[in-house]
């Protein structure tokens, strides 16, 4: 027993150990009776111990590493991972990135729908402004309708007071001031109307007398159709000459005595058709293209020549003086112009010296009141240079800050520039010569001392100072070669 080799168990261990320790006891008391035999037994139990204890030595260095070595799984967790796998902290790392420009992303959607917000309010409000503008428009337009069916209505109701001014008073008049309902205590002005006095009437025998016709309305046909148009709209009338044909015979026969043989008989026959007018000019032209005598043809051209000057429009201000030629009437309105034949034939027309009656044959014109707004029509044209300081002054005087309009049409040649042609906004493809502004183009001034400014084809703007407006054209003395602008001025009457 005591030569087998012991096992590994914990319980075999302990029972080898007793039976060991029951041995040693035994040899103990053998050797204290001196027995040899028994001797030989302690020293073979004595290495029995030895191997016992050698064993457990052993065992405890077993269990010892067994406890700091890895475990399977552990140490297959810890073998190094394949290349393409990619460390857990750089994966950590992209996973924070990611997340940064899903933020950075949100953000950017997030600031787009308030600009778009923003912009679709801005819109929003640019609308309902307009709306706004457009109803305040609309009231003012309305109520300017209102005022001529006044006006209408007073003239009928009261012919008698000739003298008397139309005054509508700030408490009754429908162009009153209209507030703007967006902002509140801001005004929209009304237009200007000039306060109407009584009609002037010019004769042709020069005379002149103010009254106020019985007629409300005037009846005019026109090439489109009939038009009825209401009195206190109108503030002028001009009537066309009325033609007479009992000079035509004698025409004839003045015509015929232009080709005399004689040259005093000659010069008197061109002085009696200048005395007859402009109204020859038709008869005139007629003979021009039939007649095969050089020298009466050179002197009908000549005559022709002459009576169209005398026929050149007169100014703004004379022409209620100057009868108008061609058959049909001439009436201006506040809001158009238009010409046809005026049916009405006598005018019962109340003045201070009572009721007289006009025949429309005796009338040039009637000027039954201001218009709103002054108009006028001049031509620039090469004496008209601001570089020369040679500017045309329109007459037209204009207080500080009043509004004024310039249109212009027509087209200046630049001789410096190779003829090049250009229009009252002037030209870039040629050098400056007056100031800063485009060689060839239509500039204006107010008085002598005012500063230049650019007109151009179309001009609106108030007076920077009192004065007569002026016009030229942005070029030196003999720049231009031919041409000239055909330019209109407007100016509202207060």
């Amino acid at each position: 027993m005591f030569g087998s080799t012991p096992s590994v168990s914990l319980s075999d261990s302990f029972r080898s150990m007793a039976m060991a320790l029951s041995a040693c006891f035994a040899l103990s008391i053998l050797s204290a009776i001196g027995s040899p035999a028994l001797l030989a037994q302690e020293a073979e139990a004595g290495g029995v111990i030895e191997l016992l204890q050698e064993k457990e030595k052993a065992k405890e260095g077993e269990a010892a590493e067994a406890g700091t070595a890895p475990a399977p799984a552990e140490a297959e967790a810890e073998k190094p991972k394949d290349e393409g796998e990619k460390p857990k902290d750089e994966g950590d790392e992209e996973k924070a990135k990611d997340g940064d420009a899903k933020e950075a992303a949100a953000k950017d959607k997030d600031a787009l729908a308030d600009e778009k917000k923003k912009a679709a309010a801005a819109e929003a409000a640019a609308k309902e402004a307009a709306e706004k503008e457009a109803a305040v428009r609309a009231a003012l337009v309305e109520r300017r309708a209102a005022a001529v069916q006044v006006r209408a209505r007073a003239a009928a109701a009261a012919p008698a007071a000739a003298e008397r001014v139309l005054v509508l008073t700030e408490e009754t008049a429908p162009d009153a001031a209209v507030k703007d309902e967006g902002e509140a205590g801001e005004e929209v002005a009304p237009t200007p109307r000039p306060t109407p006095s009584a009609p002037m009437f010019w004769m042709r025998d020069g005379t002149r007398l103010a009254g106020k016709p019985r007629v409300t309305e005037l009846h005019v046909a026109t090439a489109y159709g009939e038009l009825v148009i209401p009195v206190s709209e109108i503030t002028r009338v001009r009537f066309a000459e009325a033609k007479d044909t009992s000079f035509v015979d004698r025409l004839q026969g003045l015509i015929e005595q232009l080709g005399h043989e004689e040259f005093d008989l000659r010069e008197e026959a061109m002085e009696e058709i200048r005395k007859i007018g402009s109204v020859a000019v038709e008869t005139l032209n007629a003979r021009r293209e039939t007649t095969e005598d050089e020298e009466i043809k050179s002197r009908l051209e000549k005559l022709i020549e002459e009576l169209y000057e005398e026929e050149e429009e007169p100014d703004e201000e004379e022409i209620h003086r100057v009868p108008l030629k061609g058959d049909e009437d001439e009436i201006v309105t506040f809001e158009f112009t238009v010409r046809g034949k005026i049916a009405e034939q006598d005018f019962l027309v109340e003045t201070r010296y009572g009721e007289l009656t006009f025949n429309r044959g005796d009338i040039i014109s009637v000027v039954f009141q201001e218009p709103r707004v002054t108009e006028k029509t001049f031509v620039v044209a090469q004496a008209n240079v601001a570089g020369a300081n040679a500017w045309l002054d329109t007459g037209i005087a204009l207080e500080k800050d009043a509004p004024f309009e310039v249109s212009a049409s027509g087209q200046v040649t630049l001789r410096f520039a190779g003829n090049e042609a250009c229009g009252p906004e002037g030209t870039g493809n040629a050098p400056v010569r007056f100031e800063q502004f485009p060689a060839g183009a239509l500039v204006g001034r107010i008085g002598s001392s005012g500063p230049a400014f650019l007109l151009g084809a179309a001009y609106e703007g108030t007076a920077g100072q009192a004065g007569t407006l002026q016009l030229a054209v942005a070029v030196r003395q003999n720049d231009l070669s031919g041409g000239q602008f055909d330019v209109v001025v407007r100016k509202p009457n207060e």
